[in-house]
């Protein structure tokens, strides 16, 4: 017979007593999960001022992203070059282009992107690019500069 100790617990007890700290008080076996984590408690304000931050940034970048690497104004009528997929105003393009070449190089990456017949026209139009720059226009975002160069953008 074994003999038990008042200070030392068997294995069995032990184990008993794990399942008994991990039950809720119906009884019913609960296990914690990582993910289920309850989340530290933030106050609002300080949300607030996060979100207003965060925000913030996020218009920064996007008003870099909007802005052509050559001139860097917000792009009028971007034109995307087919060889490396970099975009750049239409007028940009024609300065860079000189009277006698058939190849655009591009400013970033000096990939060479052949010119179609009809000229700088002729490259694929970035729509996406397009449609974010009326977006920012209409914001008001634009610069006065950027107005009076460019009188069709708004």
């Amino acid at each position: 017979m074994a003999q038990t100790y008042p200070n030392k617990t068997t294995s069995l007890e032990r184990h008993a007593l794990k399942i008994s700290k991990k039950t809720n008080t119906k009884g019913y076996e609960r296990k914690a999960r990582p993910s289920q984590a309850t989340p530290p408690i933030i106050k609002s304000k300080t949300l607030r001022v996060s979100k207003q931050s965060s925000l913030k940034k996020l218009q920064r970048a996007l008003n870099d992203e909007l802005r052509c690497s050559v001139c860097y104004e917000v792009f009028s009528d971007p034109r995307t070059l087919t060889a490396c997929l970099h975009s750049f105003c239409k007028e940009c393009l024609h300065k860079m282009l000189s009277k006698r070449s058939k190849y655009i190089h591009c400013p970033l990456c000096r990939k060479k992107t052949a010119v179609p017949r009809r000229g700088v026209k002729g490259l694929p139009l970035n729509s996406v690019i397009r449609r974010l720059v009326d977006v920012h226009s209409s914001e008001g975002m634009t610069s006065a500069r950027h107005r009076k160069r460019h009188p069709g953008i708004k």
